[in-house]
Formats: C-alpha cells, sequence, structure tokens
C-alpha cells in the first residue's frame, strides 16, 4: 500500500496563494469542500476512496484521520482528500463540514514553547475564513481548550443532521501513527455516548495516489477503568488501533506492537491452532492441570 516509487509533489500555485492570501486579508469566507476539490484537481490528485459504505447516509458524524504527512506533502492535502471524500458521498455535508484544529505553532527554543503572535493572528483569520474550531496549543490553557471543545461538539450535536467534524486524534505529524494527545479520547467518547457515530479514517498513498479508506463506525462506550485517565486512553487506544487496521504495516508507528498482536489474535491459522489447543486441553485436563503447555 505505501508504495513510496513515486512520490507526488503537492504544491500550491502562485495564482491560488495570491487569491487565497487576498481573501484571507480581506476577512472574507472560503468553503471548505470548494478549496479542496480545487487544490487538489489543480495537481490532478483525486483520491481513491475505499470503505466508503461505513459513512452513515444521514445525521451528523466525527471523522477520525491519521495525521498523515511527508516531504512534499502537507497533512493539509490529507485534511483536503478526507473533505473532498466526505463530500462525495454524503453531499448534505457540503457547507456543514467542521475542522478543529491547533490554535497556533508555538516557537520551540532551547526545549521550551513560546508563543508565536503572528502564527496565532494567522491561525485566527484562516479560522473565521473557513469556520474551523480552534484549540489552543500552550500549556496551561486548560480553559481555552475545553471551551474550543464545547464549541466542536455543539457543532455536530446541536446544529442538526447536515454537519460533520473533522478532528485529527494525533495533532502532530511523525513517521507513523504517533499516539493520539490526551484528552482526544475522553472528547471522542463522549461525542459516542450523545450518539455521534465515531468513523475511524485512513489517510496513505497507494503507488502515488492519495488514498482515504473509511472504518465501521465505533461505539466508545468507556468501560473499565475507573479512573477518568485510564479512561481517555482506552477510548484513544480504541480509535488509534481502528485506524491502524485500515493502514498499511509501515505505517502503524507507535501503534505498531499492539497491531501486530492483533493481527496475529484474527489471523485464521491462529483461531484454528487456538481452538486445537483448547480441545485438547479440554480432552487431556490433567496435563493442563500439570502445566503442560500443549
Amino acid at each position: 500500500m505505501a508504495n513510496q516509487a513515486r512520490q507526488v509533489r503537492y504544491r500550491f500555485t502562485p495564482r491560488q496563494v495570491a487569491g487565497w492570501a487576498i481573501t484571507l486579508l480581506r476577512g472574507q469566507r472560503r468553503s471548505l469542500f470548494a478549496d479542496s476539490r480545487l487544490f487538489l484537481g489543480a495537481v490532478g490528485a483525486q483520491p481513491r476512496v475505499d470503505g466508503a459504505s461505513h459513512l452513515p447516509t444521514h445525521g451528523p458524524v466525527v471523522l477520525a484521520p491519521n495525521h498523515y504527512q511527508r516531504p512534499g506533502l502537507w497533512v493539509g492535502w490529507s485534511a483536503s482528500a478526507v473533505v473532498q471524500a466526505t463530500v462525495g458521498q454524503r453531499p448534505d455535508l457540503r457547507n456543514g463540514l467542521h475542522m478543529l484544529i491547533t490554535a497556533e505553532w508555538p516557537l520551540r527554543l532551547f526545549g521550551r514553547a513560546y508563543s508565536n503572535p503572528l502564527l496565532r493572528l494567522l491561525f485566527r483569520r484562516l479560522t473565521a475564513m473557513y469556520g474551523l474550531v480552534a484549540l489552543p496549543a500552550m500549556a496551561g490553557q486548560v480553559a481555552g481548550r475545553a471551551g474550543a471543545l464545547r464549541a466542536a461538539a455543539a457543532l455536530v450535536t446541536r446544529q442538526g443532521p447536515h454537519h460533520a467534524l473533522l478532528f485529527f486524534p494525533e495533532g502532530r505529524s511523525g513517521d507513523g501513527l504517533l499516539e493520539a494527545l490526551p484528552g482526544s479520547g475522553d472528547f471522542l467518547a463522549l461525542l459516542s455516548r450523545l450518539g455521534v457515530p465515531i468513523i475511524p479514517c485512513a489517510v496513505c498513498e497507494d503507488a502515488g495516489q492519495l488514498v482515504v479508506r473509511f472504518g465501521p463506525p465505533l461505539a466508545l462506550v468507556t468501560r473499565g477503568p475507573a479512573d477518568r485517565a485510564g479512561r481517555d486512553t482506552a477510548a484513544r487506544d480504541a480509535v488509534m488501533l481502528a485506524i491502524g487496521r485500515l493502514l498499511p504495516p509501515p505505517l502503524w508507528g507507535a501503534y505498531t506492537g499492539a497491531l501486530t498482536a492483533d493481527q496475529a489474535r484474527s489471523d485464521p491459522s491462529t483461531l484454528v491452532l487456538q481452538r486445537r489447543i483448547r480441545q485438547l486441553r479440554t480432552q487431556h485436563p490433567h496435563h493442563a492441570a500439570d502445566g503442560d503447555d500443549v
């Protein structure tokens, strides 16, 4: 799947950048779907869509894709592919697809993060232009992040059936999957309890073509750990493992061990062997009692 023989470089044309910048400076609105289609079309990058039948045919939905990015392919192109794939199956979401993004990219100097006023201003205008929800990125902005998450949740729980939220649980890019950000599990589990389907979504490339693959809806009814941090971790892992199952192994990243074990458990030959072991232990219980490993 992750065929690196021919990697396409995704670039904006000077005309696109100029038009986008003028709109940004004027404070005018733009369509997330229209720009996604425009920019992808300009580079001839029509994404291949797999698993489209997993998208609900009506009602609000949350899309949880991986933060796919590499040299020559900024994550914004991946987001555009998900937007186009989603609206291609659900035209009613054309004007109701929202995205949760970081409010800024902090400057990192000598191991510390500092707020960047210019980027913060740029991101503020960007969120207004596309109707996005900005999530504060600096440590200590707990109240701001809580407010942003409440606003994002309201978009898919109070605005009617023609709204969807695009949310990247990792929040940043790396070499393959990264651990989902703390709190993302709680957020998605809350939306799941409110009845909003959570759709895992994988973005990768196959022979130079962007691929968007939707998975079955997740019901994140958190059980098990009594503490909130434990429940958050369980929900995060459930979402990221669901995304990973849709990706080729080279992109499993931080979840390689868990996904390898998951794959082994679901392998038909492994299941047959496990059933045979159980049968032998039933037929010869004294061997199992003596600690024999059949």
